[in-house]
């Protein structure tokens, strides 16, 4: 349905059921990587952008099962791999998989991310806010590396709102350590 058309009338009845937010499932996929088993979620749209997650899931070994607008994801077996450009070029938001991936296994190494239409969105407030958590962090050609010995908790002011970024950050976050404080810009 494209619209809905509604005429003069004393009362509206009636119900219509809204399919789940892009925006919304897209991080909760990525932060599946920091659970232990199974986590379901109701109400996800069958659009490209879920299916490309799960790809990039399953390249660490997670399982993902889609049926009816209910994901499951079985990080049982989840294990460290590069996410590989082919797929990450695909879709903006598997950037968010780095913050992740550095919250369970202290590296992450993933292809840029591709697939805005809206045009280029850089992400360097993403990797200056991992910089500052202690993240050592190459870019060459189409791939981003990073790695820690420990994520370091630290107080991080982005000099312009970003939902990614902000996203990226705390999902870095769920793993870092708390030692001392250090200043953002």
């Amino acid at each position: 349905m494209r619209a809905i058309s509604v005429k003069e009338t004393s009362c509206l009845k009636g119900s219509i059921e809204i399919q789940g937010s892009k925006n919304t499932v897209l991080p909760i996929i990525a932060a599946s990587i920091l659970t232990c088993g199974v986590s379901v979620i109701y109400n996800c749209p069958d659009i490209r952008d879920v299916h490309v997650m799960c790809e990039l899931l399953d390249i660490l070994n997670i399982k993902t099962v889609y049926r009816e607008h209910i994901l499951s994801i079985d990080t049982s077996n989840a294990g460290y791999a590069p996410l590989p450009y082919e797929v990450t070029c695909k879709l903006r938001s598997s950037v968010l998989m780095l913050g992740a991936m550095l919250s369970r296994w202290g590296k992450a190494e993933i292809g840029l991310p591709g697939g805005c239409t809206i045009g280029t969105r850089p992400i360097d407030i993403h990797l200056e806010g991992f910089s500052r958590m202690n993240v050592d962090i190459e870019l060459d050609s189409n791939f981003l590396r990073c790695n820690t010995f420990y994520l370091q908790g630290c107080d991080f002011h982005l000099r312009y709102p970003s939902v990614g970024a902000t996203e990226n950050l705390l999902l870095a976050a769920s793993g870092a350590k708390i030692k001392g404080s250090c200043k953002g810009t």
